[in-house]
């Protein structure tokens, strides 16, 4: 496995610097690898602690945001929904307390 970065400088012309060193030799004769999947994570303990930790602050913080949004649209919900209702009210009424008058029932 060899480890490096690769900067291109133009067209089809790049670089690589490695990690380590690299013997042109040993590389040419070797045969290549099988093909399969790398299970190697050469991350430390430290590292991976900490990217673990990061996810988990992700998640809660997405579930604090969905909380949050959930309770706001549900207030502004019953907010129309009381709005509504009190237009409602108002709009029946005028004609519901003529139609009591001349009936001569109580007027509320």
């Amino acid at each position: 496995m060899i480890i490096g970065r690769v900067v291109w400088s133009g067209g089809s012309r790049f670089g690589v610097r490695t990690q380590d060193p690299v013997s042109v030799a040993a590389l040419l004769s070797e045969s290549p690898p099988a093909r399969g999947p790398a299970n190697v994570d050469r991350r430390s303990q430290i590292r991976e602690d900490f990217s673990r930790h990061v996810i988990q602050r992700a998640d809660r913080s997405k579930r604090h945001s969905s909380a949050l949004q959930f309770i706001c649209l549900t207030i502004i919900g019953m907010g129309m929904a009381c709005f509504a209702a009190m237009l409602c009210y108002r709009a029946l009424t005028t004609p519901l307390g003529a139609v009591a008058e001349l009936l001569g029932g109580p007027v509320t």
